[in-house]
């Protein structure tokens, strides 16, 4: 019924990966975030105006029609929802479907990884609100149903911008190994790793045998008989 459409602009915070990946994968997370951020203020715009139809007023008192917190007032309102009531809800209801669409349109296009969690959150919200238009459930038990459905749905979405971001991360190192040529140079893509590696060497450091700075970042790896190999800083003479 309600979605939390700002509310996961904290994948803005999961996802930061600006400074800490090769350039074509650099690109990809500035795109798709600016991406992000975009569909997100158009679905505040979207719920906004719903919100704003006098209409829907009489609703309002029961449950927030933009993607809110309800106040503690509707947490405990033990009303049903009257029949003139399940019936704005319902033409509600087809306005959030629009919203919805909205953004899974951008998401499709955009920043695909997050469409099957938004459309999973949706379901969830939506099995609350079949059972509050059915008057299984009270405004305020539905309010609290779906102050938990916020929180999964949040934990799903930073779940994803985790596993994107690790996503870009393995493929800017591979980059770092051997990625294509670029700016008609031949060789490794140039890679800006952590700061420091897992083995302790750190980007500028000197090196002991040529006495030139540390900038090229090695990944860690296995090995055939399954000995890891921690990631290392060497200059480009090593």
């Amino acid at each position: 019924m309600k979605t939390t459409l700002w509310r996961v602009t904290l994948l803005c915070h999961v996802i930061g990966l600006a400074g800490c990946v090769s350039t074509p994968e650099q690109q990809e997370y500035r795109t798709t975030l600016a991406a992000f951020r975009d569909a997100i203020a158009q679905g505040k715009q979207c719920y906004s105006q719903l919100a704003s139809n006098p209409t829907y007023a009489p609703l309002a008192l029961h449950i927030p029609l933009i993607p809110s917190p309800p106040t503690l007032q509707q947490q405990a309102d033990t009303a049903l929802p009257s029949a003139t009531q399940i019936a704005l809800l319902l033409d509600w209801y087809k306005g959030v479907q629009a919203c919805r669409q909205q953004l899974l349109t951008r998401s499709q296009q955009s920043f695909a990884f997050l469409a099957p969690v938004f459309q999973q959150n949706f379901s969830a919200a939506d099995a609350v609100f079949v059972q509050l238009v059915r008057q299984q459930v009270t405004y305020g038990d539905a309010n609290r149903a779906l102050g938990q459905v916020r929180s999964e749905n949040q934990a799903r979405v930073l779940a994803a911008g985790k596993e994107w971001q690790t996503d870009l991360q393995q493929r800017s190192e591979i980059d770092a190994i051997g990625g294509p040529p670029y700016a008609g140079v031949a060789g490794p893509m140039p890679f800006a790793g952590p700061g420091c590696s897992e083995t302790g060497s750190c980007y500028g450091d000197i090196s002991a045998i040529n006495s030139l700075p540390k900038t090229t970042y090695v990944p860690g790896y296995f090995r055939s008989d399954g000995t890891h190999v921690g990631s290392y800083y060497r200059s480009n003479d090593d």
